[in-house]
């Protein structure tokens, strides 16, 4: 990347600004705006409104939200591209997929709703039109691989990163414990084995993944 800095770091770390223009194709991979906002003005769905409408500048126009968090008059918000297969990857009444590796983080201030940073490396590392092969398993028969302590709640399709650096589809299911918490677990969508199971966090900062 070409990397432009206003300011000094040195001096006023805080309010420098930054942004890395990608040599390959001119893409702003990396967009980090100085100073501090000091009121809060919008919630969440505010700042959500705010993040599409700049991905949507950016020419990305098919994405999800997933996890944000909510801190110093910041919102920080997880999106992730989704994959529309064409005809005959997937069945008829799977719509999309959601790309997890294909990431985007949007920073939005509360006070305005203008965007404070901008991380686009993974969806720029990552996106790709991809050939998904239907699912050996349907959801269904994926589920009774599940723990009988999970209530599903709901499920979808994703495309998930492997620690070998590969990918893999899996059904999110998303879930209820028995004692009132949620997870999400990751069954493999051709052998129905468990990938990934996560705890979702929500409070008054966001909502996380541990």
């Amino acid at each position: 990347v070409y990397s432009f800095v206003y300011g000094d770091p040195g001096d006023d770390p805080i309010g420098t600004s930054r942004v890395n223009i990608t040599k390959l194709g001119g893409e702003i991979a990396y967009f980090k705006k100085g100073g501090q906002i000091a009121e809060a003005k919008l919630d969440y769905e505010g700042a959500l409104k705010a993040a599409k409408e700049a991905l949507k500048q950016q020419g990305i126009s098919s994405f999800r939200e997933s996890y944000y968090v909510i801190g110093d008059n910041l919102c920080t918000i997880n999106f992730s591209a989704l994959a529309q297969p064409g005809s005959g990857l997937l069945s008829e009444d799977v719509t999309d997929v959601v790309c997890y590796p294909d990431l985007i983080k949007v920073t939005i201030e509360l006070a305005e709703g203008g965007m404070m940073e901008y991380d686009a490396s993974g969806y720029l590392m990552n996106h790709r039109e991809r050939e998904l092969a239907p699912p050996a398993l349907s959801a269904e028969e994926a589920a009774e691989n599940l723990s009988p302590l999970l209530t599903v709640q709901g499920s979808s399709l994703a495309l998930i990163p492997t620690p070998g650096l590969d990918e893999v589809l899996c059904y999110e299911f998303r879930c209820t414990a028995e004692d009132g918490s949620q997870v999400l677990a990751y069954l493999n969508a051709e052998n129905g084995l468990e990938e990934q199971l996560y705890l979702l966090q929500t409070d008054d900062h966001g909502v996380l993944v541990v």
